[in-house]
């Protein structure tokens, strides 16, 4: 199975629960909200990766006359999203080929799903087609020091190699090569609280973020093993520190 279908029957899988997991993924989606402009009165907003379809709403809400649509390759989510709010185009597809023509949008917004595109230099050609000129693109990403802890820690303590999540510099450069104008991007790193490492590989799989490509194997005396070595060097509270990195991108076409 190649690395894209798997993440998104993964995320497919966890539509059921997302919602009730996904607490860190709506307080940032709503700290992205207040960074697109106020003053903005767009015709046609797309939000890339919607999900369940929090942001999505939230746009509604904001710009109620505006054609909002919310595009997401999961049909898990789709499906989740179309049965809770209303007034909204829901499409199913893929944000490294839109299916949009171009030119077509006002605001371009994707809160944590470009993490998971394998060639961002291309994805991001593809919300530049599709912004009219002038028009916002603002994304929120998990970058390369996102759960640094646990895959350290796998690959010190069982050698497993695990692909890592974007840096601000590829991001970065994935935008400059793009001829985005007024670029801003900035880093956030925040310390989450979970009870332990079996709490963390849950709510992991829980939201449908378990589907990085790794290299090894992980049986049971070796997470146990690695559960151990985690809280001894990573405590937080009464439990263990994840670290989740931000990255958040504003840019114009």
């Amino acid at each position: 199975m190649n690395q894209s279908l798997k993440v998104q029957r993964s995320f497919s899988k966890s539509s059921g629960q997302y919602d009730e997991y996904s607490q860190l993924h709506r307080s940032i989606a709503n700290e992205l909200f207040l960074y697109i402009p106020k003053k903005l009165n767009p015709l046609k907003v797309l939000d890339i990766g919607c999900g369940t379809g929090y942001l999505t709403g939230q746009l509604k809400t904001r710009w109620p006359r505006a054609r909002i649509v919310g595009l997401d390759f999961s049909p898990g989510m789709i499906e989740k999203a179309q049965s809770t709010y209303q007034g909204i185009d829901w499409i199913l597809a893929d944000n490294a080929s839109l299916p949009f023509v171009d030119h077509q949008f006002d605001v371009v917004v994707s809160n944590l799903s470009y993490q998971w595109v394998e060639d961002l230099v291309k994805a991001f050609a593809e919300v530049r087609r599709v912004l009219a000129p002038g028009a916002v693109f603002a994304a929120t990403i998990f970058g390369q020091h996102t759960c640094s802890e646990l895959l350290d820690l796998l690959q010190e303590v069982v050698g497993i190699k695990t692909k890592k999540l974007p840096s601000q510099a590829a991001i970065q450069e994935a935008i400059d090569h793009n001829g985005f104008k007024n670029v801003g991007i900035h880093t956030a790193k925040n310390k989450i609280e979970f009870d332990n490492l079996y709490a963390l590989l849950a709510w992991l799989k829980n939201i449908g973020a378990n589907a990085l490509p790794y290299e090894g194997f992980l049986g049971k005396d070796a997470l146990a093993k690695t559960a151990v070595k985690y809280q001894e060097e990573f405590p937080l509270g009464n439990g263990i520190a994840a670290t989740f990195e931000v990255i958040s991108v504003y840019a114009q076409k």
